[in-house]
Protein backbone atom coordinates (compact mmCIF):
# COMPACT_ATOMS: atom_id res chain seq x y z
CA UNK A 1 0.00 0.00 0.00
CA UNK A 2 1.48 3.34 -0.99
CA UNK A 3 1.59 6.32 1.33
CA UNK A 4 -1.20 8.18 -0.49
CA UNK A 5 -3.68 5.30 -0.05
CA UNK A 6 -2.57 4.84 3.56
CA UNK A 7 -3.23 8.44 4.56
CA UNK A 8 -6.47 8.40 2.62
CA UNK A 9 -7.71 5.47 4.70
CA UNK A 10 -6.58 7.16 7.92
CA UNK A 11 -8.58 10.26 7.01
CA UNK A 12 -11.63 8.14 6.18
CA UNK A 13 -11.50 6.26 9.50
CA UNK A 14 -11.04 9.55 11.37
CA UNK A 15 -14.14 10.96 9.67
CA UNK A 16 -16.22 7.87 10.45
CA UNK A 17 -15.06 7.93 14.06
CA UNK A 18 -16.01 11.58 14.47
CA UNK A 19 -19.30 11.75 12.62
CA UNK A 20 -21.32 10.60 15.64
CA UNK A 21 -20.10 13.51 17.73
CA UNK A 22 -22.86 16.02 18.41
CA UNK A 23 -22.73 19.10 16.21
CA UNK A 24 -25.36 21.50 17.54
CA UNK A 25 -27.10 23.64 14.90
CA UNK A 26 -27.05 27.37 15.61
CA UNK A 27 -30.85 27.56 15.90
CA UNK A 28 -30.81 25.09 18.83
CA UNK A 29 -28.38 26.99 21.00
CA UNK A 30 -29.54 30.18 22.64
CA UNK A 31 -31.97 31.89 24.95
CA UNK A 32 -35.46 30.47 25.44
CA UNK A 33 -38.41 31.64 27.53
CA UNK A 34 -40.74 29.36 29.46
CA UNK A 35 -44.30 29.44 28.13
CA UNK A 36 -45.59 28.55 31.59
CA UNK A 37 -44.27 27.44 34.99
CA UNK A 38 -42.78 23.96 34.72
CA UNK A 39 -40.11 21.60 36.05
CA UNK A 40 -37.00 20.58 34.18
CA UNK A 41 -35.81 16.99 34.73
CA UNK A 42 -32.59 14.98 34.81
CA UNK A 43 -33.76 12.86 31.88
CA UNK A 44 -35.88 13.81 28.85
CA UNK A 45 -39.45 12.54 29.15
CA UNK A 46 -39.25 11.92 32.91
CA UNK A 47 -42.04 13.11 35.20
CA UNK A 48 -40.63 11.53 38.35
CA UNK A 49 -40.35 13.76 41.39
CA UNK A 50 -36.86 12.45 42.16
CA UNK A 51 -35.73 13.58 38.69
CA UNK A 52 -36.83 17.18 39.17
CA UNK A 53 -33.89 19.57 38.82
CA UNK A 54 -35.38 23.06 38.95
CA UNK A 55 -38.72 24.85 38.73
CA UNK A 56 -38.75 27.33 35.85
CA UNK A 57 -41.38 30.07 36.10
CA UNK A 58 -43.47 31.41 33.24
CA UNK A 59 -41.46 33.78 30.97
CA UNK A 60 -38.25 32.90 32.84
CA UNK A 61 -35.12 32.98 30.68
CA UNK A 62 -33.08 29.81 30.19
CA UNK A 63 -30.39 28.72 27.73
CA UNK A 64 -30.86 25.79 25.35
CA UNK A 65 -27.63 23.86 24.80
CA UNK A 66 -28.77 20.73 22.97
CA UNK A 67 -31.80 18.73 21.81
CA UNK A 68 -32.85 15.12 22.07
CA UNK A 69 -35.69 13.32 20.30
CA UNK A 70 -37.44 10.62 22.29
CA UNK A 71 -40.36 8.26 21.75
CA UNK A 72 -43.39 8.68 24.01
CA UNK A 73 -46.17 6.13 24.33
CA UNK A 74 -49.67 7.63 24.36
CA UNK A 75 -52.19 4.82 24.68
CA UNK A 76 -51.60 2.53 21.72
CA UNK A 77 -49.71 5.14 19.75
CA UNK A 78 -46.05 6.07 19.89
CA UNK A 79 -45.03 9.60 19.03
CA UNK A 80 -41.74 11.44 18.73
CA UNK A 81 -41.11 14.54 20.82
CA UNK A 82 -38.19 16.95 20.92
CA UNK A 83 -36.70 17.82 24.30
CA UNK A 84 -34.32 20.67 25.03
CA UNK A 85 -31.35 20.40 27.32
CA UNK A 86 -31.56 23.60 29.34
CA UNK A 87 -29.40 25.61 31.70
CA UNK A 88 -31.08 27.94 34.17
CA UNK A 89 -29.76 31.32 35.27
CA UNK A 90 -28.39 29.64 38.42
CA UNK A 91 -26.56 26.99 36.33
CA UNK A 92 -28.87 24.06 36.94
CA UNK A 93 -29.22 21.73 33.94
CA UNK A 94 -32.07 19.50 32.88
CA UNK A 95 -34.53 18.60 30.13
CA UNK A 96 -37.99 19.82 29.15
CA UNK A 97 -40.20 19.52 26.09
CA UNK A 98 -39.24 22.03 23.40
CA UNK A 99 -42.92 22.86 22.91
CA UNK A 100 -42.95 24.50 26.35
CA UNK A 101 -40.41 27.17 25.43
CA UNK A 102 -40.42 30.16 23.07
CA UNK A 103 -37.52 31.68 21.17
CA UNK A 104 -38.61 35.18 22.18
CA UNK A 105 -41.40 37.10 23.92
CA UNK A 106 -43.06 40.18 22.46
CA UNK A 107 -44.99 42.59 24.66
CA UNK A 108 -47.75 44.53 22.90
CA UNK A 109 -47.67 48.28 23.54
CA UNK A 110 -50.88 49.23 21.71
CA UNK A 111 -54.04 47.51 20.50
CA UNK A 112 -53.58 47.96 16.76
CA UNK A 113 -51.45 44.90 16.01
CA UNK A 114 -53.02 42.66 13.35
CA UNK A 115 -53.07 38.91 13.95
CA UNK A 116 -52.70 37.46 10.45
CA UNK A 117 -53.70 33.92 9.51
CA UNK A 118 -50.71 33.68 7.12
CA UNK A 119 -47.35 35.51 6.93
CA UNK A 120 -48.43 38.19 4.47
CA UNK A 121 -50.12 41.58 4.76
CA UNK A 122 -52.79 40.43 2.29
CA UNK A 123 -53.90 37.57 4.57
CA UNK A 124 -57.14 37.54 6.51
CA UNK A 125 -56.79 38.17 10.24
CA UNK A 126 -58.11 36.87 13.53
CA UNK A 127 -58.54 40.45 14.71
CA UNK A 128 -56.24 42.65 16.76
CA UNK A 129 -53.86 41.68 19.56
CA UNK A 130 -54.85 43.77 22.57
CA UNK A 131 -52.50 46.12 24.41
CA UNK A 132 -50.75 44.45 27.32
CA UNK A 133 -50.76 41.01 25.70
CA UNK A 134 -47.56 39.00 25.45
CA UNK A 135 -46.79 36.86 22.41
CA UNK A 136 -44.62 33.74 22.46
CA UNK A 137 -42.50 33.28 19.35
CA UNK A 138 -42.77 29.91 17.57
CA UNK A 139 -41.36 30.57 14.11
CA UNK A 140 -40.04 33.40 11.93
CA UNK A 141 -40.40 33.89 8.18
CA UNK A 142 -38.88 37.15 7.00
CA UNK A 143 -40.61 40.06 8.72
CA UNK A 144 -43.37 37.85 10.13
CA UNK A 145 -43.38 35.92 13.39
CA UNK A 146 -45.70 33.04 14.24
CA UNK A 147 -46.88 33.48 17.80
CA UNK A 148 -49.32 32.49 20.53
CA UNK A 149 -50.64 35.65 22.22
CA UNK A 150 -51.91 35.75 25.78
CA UNK A 151 -54.23 38.58 26.79
CA UNK A 152 -53.53 40.11 30.19
CA UNK A 153 -56.03 42.97 30.50
CA UNK A 154 -59.69 41.96 30.62
CA UNK A 155 -61.58 44.01 28.04
CA UNK A 156 -64.75 45.93 28.98
CA UNK A 157 -67.80 43.65 28.85
CA UNK A 158 -65.74 40.51 28.20
CA UNK A 159 -66.36 37.29 30.14
CA UNK A 160 -62.98 35.73 29.32
CA UNK A 161 -59.44 36.59 28.31
CA UNK A 162 -59.07 36.46 24.53
CA UNK A 163 -55.95 34.41 23.81
CA UNK A 164 -55.00 34.03 20.14
CA UNK A 165 -53.02 31.03 18.90
CA UNK A 166 -50.96 30.29 15.78
CA UNK A 167 -51.16 33.72 14.21
CA UNK A 168 -48.58 35.80 12.36
CA UNK A 169 -47.58 39.32 13.36
CA UNK A 170 -45.24 41.74 11.66
CA UNK A 171 -42.05 41.84 13.73
CA UNK A 172 -41.26 45.27 12.29
CA UNK A 173 -44.12 46.90 14.17
CA UNK A 174 -43.09 49.54 16.71
CA UNK A 175 -45.83 48.29 19.03
CA UNK A 176 -43.71 45.22 19.83
CA UNK A 177 -41.32 45.36 22.77
CA UNK A 178 -38.94 42.68 23.99
CA UNK A 179 -38.08 44.48 27.22
CA UNK A 180 -37.77 41.61 29.75
CA UNK A 181 -38.68 43.94 32.61
CA UNK A 182 -42.27 43.96 31.33
CA UNK A 183 -42.58 40.23 32.01
CA UNK A 184 -43.44 40.52 35.69
CA UNK A 185 -46.00 43.26 35.01
CA UNK A 186 -47.93 41.25 32.42
CA UNK A 187 -47.98 38.19 34.68
CA UNK A 188 -49.48 40.26 37.49
CA UNK A 189 -52.08 41.78 35.15
CA UNK A 190 -53.08 38.41 33.69
CA UNK A 191 -53.57 36.93 37.15
CA UNK A 192 -55.56 39.99 38.23
CA UNK A 193 -57.80 39.77 35.17
CA UNK A 194 -58.38 36.06 35.85
CA UNK A 195 -59.29 36.87 39.45
CA UNK A 196 -61.75 39.57 38.32
CA UNK A 197 -63.53 36.88 36.32
CA UNK A 198 -63.47 34.52 39.29
CA UNK A 199 -64.96 37.12 41.62
CA UNK A 200 -67.69 37.93 39.07
CA UNK A 201 -68.58 34.22 38.86
CA UNK A 202 -69.02 33.85 42.65
CA UNK A 203 -70.71 37.00 44.03
CA UNK A 204 -70.74 37.16 47.80
CA UNK A 205 -68.17 34.38 48.24
CA UNK A 206 -66.04 34.70 51.38
CA UNK A 207 -62.93 34.10 49.24
CA UNK A 208 -63.51 37.34 47.31
CA UNK A 209 -62.23 39.65 50.06
CA UNK A 210 -58.87 37.87 50.11
CA UNK A 211 -58.65 37.91 46.32
CA UNK A 212 -59.26 41.65 46.29
CA UNK A 213 -56.68 42.28 49.00
CA UNK A 214 -54.01 40.18 47.29
CA UNK A 215 -54.58 41.74 43.88
CA UNK A 216 -54.46 45.28 45.21
CA UNK A 217 -51.03 44.50 46.69
CA UNK A 218 -49.75 42.85 43.51
CA UNK A 219 -51.02 45.64 41.27
CA UNK A 220 -49.30 48.18 43.53
CA UNK A 221 -46.04 46.36 42.76
CA UNK A 222 -46.75 46.65 39.04
CA UNK A 223 -47.61 50.33 39.34
CA UNK A 224 -44.44 51.07 41.32
CA UNK A 225 -42.38 49.77 38.41
CA UNK A 226 -43.66 52.72 36.37
CA UNK A 227 -43.18 50.86 33.10
CA UNK A 228 -45.05 50.93 29.79
CA UNK A 229 -48.13 49.28 31.33
CA UNK A 230 -48.59 51.55 34.35
CA UNK A 231 -51.94 52.86 33.05
CA UNK A 232 -53.26 49.34 32.50
CA UNK A 233 -52.22 48.20 35.98
CA UNK A 234 -53.78 51.35 37.47
CA UNK A 235 -57.09 50.69 35.69
CA UNK A 236 -57.14 47.10 36.91
CA UNK A 237 -56.51 48.29 40.46
CA UNK A 238 -59.44 50.69 40.16
CA UNK A 239 -61.71 47.79 39.17
CA UNK A 240 -60.75 45.87 42.31
CA UNK A 241 -61.18 48.97 44.46
CA UNK A 242 -64.71 49.44 43.15
CA UNK A 243 -65.90 45.88 43.80
CA UNK A 244 -68.63 45.68 46.41
CA UNK A 245 -68.13 42.63 48.62
CA UNK A 246 -71.87 42.29 49.14
CA UNK A 247 -72.52 41.91 45.41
Amino acid sequence: MNHLKYWGLVALFAFVGCKDQSIIPDQIVGVRYANYTQWIYKEPGSKKKEDQVALVYGLEEVTATDTKEISIQEGKEEKKEIYLKLKTVDNKEGYAAASGFAEAVYFILDGNLDAFVKPTLTSSTKGKVSRGSYCLLKETIGEFSKVDCKETVLQAGANKLNDIYNVWVSNKETSLSNDPLLGETVKIMRQSSSDLLKIASQPGATENAKLIENNLKELDKAIEKNDAFIEDATQLKAQFSNIGLGE
